[in-house]
């Protein structure tokens, strides 16, 4: 329960990234909320649910001018266990 994880995303900056959760297709009762910061930890992107109504959210972003985003990965209600 209120696991947070992060990631760092690096790259040129300027470049287009899609970032995408897979878990409802492999089964997970997670309902993942995406959320990608700057190194500066300014929101750039954040996501819910996918359009086509699965749990699973996907963001396209742009790499800020240092090329390096933090992507948040954590469960919509705050629920876990190791089911999820």
């Amino acid at each position: 329960e209120r696991d947070v994880d992060v990631y760092r995303v690096a790259g040129p900056p300027g470049q287009a990234v899609r970032l995408e959760v897979v878990a409802a297709w492999l089964g997970s009762p997670v309902d993942p909320l995406l959320t990608v910061y700057d190194a500066d930890r300014r929101a750039l992107a954040t996501a819910d649910d996918a359009p086509d109504g699965s749990p699973d959210p996907a963001v396209t972003v742009t790499l800020p001018r240092d090329g390096v985003a933090f992507v948040a990965v954590q469960d919509a209600h705050d629920a876990g266990g190791p089911t999820f």
